[in-house]
């Protein structure tokens, strides 16, 4: 697991308000829970690319269709974004949606938030490297921003929209926190997008990984 449980922050509008009610009870509840958490999200590892394609359980190309966001009985706000699959790299799934869980998001006015968090966009295409479909975790992607891509023209970007240009393997283990993006995986700026590897290559590199001796 590259992701730690972290501290969040609850954002309240008209906190008198908010106050009178039970919703903010059960949030001021989970917030007081989340304080006895150690971690940042910052303490996330970076990986190497081997790494984040041979540990993560489901790796899949998709659009994002759906997103909703749900507070649970503790008041911990859970956001499910559902995807429409269109094509599976690795490992198997039954159906043509998956639905991935990502703790935080906002339901009535009250947002939870974990720091360095980012989830798809409605409407976003990309490839999903999913760390287990089994275990709820507080993101579900295999070294956070490190196992999301981002699909645009048939060429993939990192999560922060930079070309991914090329993949070479990385000696031995990645070392310290993540940046957002695994060792080995070679970026560009912004300027260069033309140059990002297309999804077909991009596949193709993976499958190359997972056929490895």
């Amino acid at each position: 697991f590259t992701g730690i449980d972290t501290p969040m922050s609850i954002c309240r509008e008209s906190l008198g308000h908010q106050m009178k009610t039970p919703q903010f009870l059960l949030s001021l509840a989970a917030w007081l829970v989340l304080l006895s958490t150690p971690a940042s999200a910052s303490s996330v590892t970076q990986v190497t690319f081997d790494d984040l394609v041979l540990s993560s359980e489901l790796i899949f190309e998709g659009r994002v269709v759906d997103k909703r966001a749900e507070m649970d009985a503790r008041g911990t706000i859970h956001t499910y974004v559902t995807f429409r699959i269109q094509g599976v790299i690795k490992g198997s799934h039954s159906g043509s949606q998956i639905v991935l869980r990502y703790q935080g998001g906002t339901v009535g006015g009250l947002t939870l938030s974990v720091s360095d968090l980012v989830m798809p966009g409605l409407g976003e295409t990309g490839i999903y490297f999913v760390e287990s479909t089994t275990r709820q975790l507080v993101h579900p992607l295999y070294g956070w921003d490190q196992g999301h891509f981002v699909v645009m023209t048939e060429r993939v970007f990192s999560r922060t929209l930079k070309p991914v240009v090329g993949i070479q393997q990385a000696g031995g283990k990645a070392n310290g926190l993540s940046d957002g993006v695994a060792a080995g995986l070679l970026l560009a700026d912004r300027a260069r997008r033309n140059e990002a590897l297309s999804v077909a290559a991009f596949r193709q590199k993976v499958r190359e990984i997972i056929s490895r001796p």
